[in-house]
C-alpha cells in the first residue's frame, strides 16, 4: 500500500507519462549533440580520403583519354590538322576551341564518339568536365622531312572547381604550366606523325627499289632488248610510239599522262596493299608518264630518251608530299 501510494504521487507529478512516452526533452537534446559531435569527427577524417579518391580517379582517367586522344591525332591526321592556322580540334562536324570546358552536350557527344569512349569520360573524378587546350598546327624539321602535328592539354580544376591563375598553355608551342591544385596532361601529337612521315618514306622506297628491279629483270629478259624502251610501263592505247614502250603481256599500268594508284602495281611486283600506304588513309602513287618523267612520250624531245624515270609520290598529313625518282637502268 505504501509503495502504491509512492508511485501514485510520482504519476500525479508526470514523471510516469514522460517514462511511458519515451525519451525527455534533456535526453534527446544530449543525444542529438553527441551524434552531432560524431558526424563532425567522422567527415573530418571522411573528407581528405575522398579528396584523395578523387584525385587518384582524376590521374587514372587522365591517362586514358590521354591514350583516346593520342590514338585520334594517329588515327585521323587529316580532319586534326583540317585548320592548322586555328587553335582547334576539329571533331567530325564540330570543333574544340584552345581553352573549352568540355559542358556542350553536342560537343561531348561528337567527341566522346571520335575518341570512343563514354560520355563520363570527359569528366574528372571531382566530376567536372575537363578544360581543352589546344595549339596550332605545328611544324618540326626532321631528317625525314617537315612533321606537322597538333598539341593538346587536359587540366582538371581540382577539388576547388577553379582553374588557378598561374596555369597557362602556349599555342604556338604546346608548353603547359600547372598551377595549385590544378592537374593536367600533355598529348603531344608529334612522335606519331614523326613515325607516319618514316613508314611512308619507307614504302615509297621499298616501292622505288621494287620498280628498279622490275626494270632491269625486263630489260635483261627481254630477248630483243633494247636500250630506247621504256620498261616501266606498257604503251597506251593507239600510241603511235607504242614499241618505245614494254610490249610484254605482264607489262605494267600505263597512266597516259597521269599518276596511277600503285595498287594497280602490287601484284606484279609482288607487293601488298598495306606496303603502298600513303599518311592520310590513301594509297602512294606511280608516274610513270607525265611531263614530270622521262619516257617516250614527253612533249620535250630531249626527255624521250633514256634513262627513263618513274617519280612515285605519297601524301603526307599537313599537305606535304614524300616523293622517289626511281631511273632505269640498263
Amino acid at each position: 500500500m505504501v509503495l502504491s501510494a509512492m508511485a501514485e504521487g510520482r504519476c500525479q507529478r508526470g514523471a510516469c507519462a514522460a517514462a511511458a512516452d519515451g525519451f525527455t526533452l534533456l535526453e534527446l537534446t544530449v543525444a542529438l549533440a553527441l551524434l552531432m559531435l560524431i558526424s563532425g569527427l567522422a567527415a573530418a577524417s571522411f573528407s581528405p580520403w575522398l579528396l584523395f579518391q578523387q584525385r587518384i580517379d582524376t590521374d587514372a582517367r587522365l591517362v586514358t583519354l590521354q591514350a583516346a586522344l593520342l590514338d585520334y591525332l594517329d588515327r585521323d591526321p587529316q580532319t586534326v590538322l583540317g585548320d592548322a592556322d586555328h587553335a582547334v580540334l576539329p571533331v567530325a562536324n564540330r570543333e574544340v576551341a584552345n581553352g573549352s570546358r568540355l559542358t556542350d552536350t553536342a560537343l561531348r557527344a561528337s567527341l566522346a564518339g571520335a575518341l570512343r569512349q563514354p560520355d563520363r569520360a570527359l569528366n574528372d573524378g571531382f566530376n567536372q568536365p575537363w578544360l581543352v587546350f589546344v595549339s596550332r598546327g605545328l611544324v618540326r624539321a626532321d631528317s625525314a622531312g617537315p612533321v606537322h602535328y597538333r598539341v593538346v592539354a587536359l587540366v582538371s580544376a581540382g577539388a576547388n572547381g577553379l582553374i588557378d591563375a598561374g596555369t597557362s598553355f602556349d599555342i604556338d608551342t604546346g608548353v603547359l604550366t600547372l598551377a595549385g591544385d590544378d592537374r593536367g596532361a600533355l598529348v603531344d601529337g608529334y612522335p606519331a606523325a614523326q613515325q607516319r612521315l618514316v613508314q611512308v618514306g619507307a614504302r615509297a622506297e621499298r616501292l622505288a627499289q621494287a620498280l628498279q628491279t622490275w626494270f632491269q629483270l625486263r630489260w635483261q629478259g627481254d630477248a630483243d632488248r633494247d636500250a630506247s624502251i621504256d620498261y616501266f610501263a606498257a604503251p597506251c592505247a593507239g600510241d603511235v610510239l607504242a614499241l618505245a614502250w614494254d610490249g610484254g603481256a605482264d607489262a605494267l599500268p600505263n597512266g597516259c599522262g597521269q599518276p596511277i594508284d600503285a595498287r594497280q602495281l602490287a601484284a606484279r611486283l609482288a607487293l601488298v596493299p598495306a606496303d603502298l600506304l600513303d599518311g592520310i588513309g590513301g594509297y602512294l602513287r606511280v608516274d610513270n608518264s607525265s611531263a614530270a618523267t622521262r619516257n617516250p612520250d614527253h612533249v620535250d624531245p630531249a626527255q624521250r630518251l633514256p634513262p627513263y624515270s618513274v617519280v612515285i609520290e605519297g601524301d603526307i598529313p599537313g599537305g606535304e608530299r614524300v616523293q622517289r625518282a626511281v631511273m632505269g637502268t640498263f
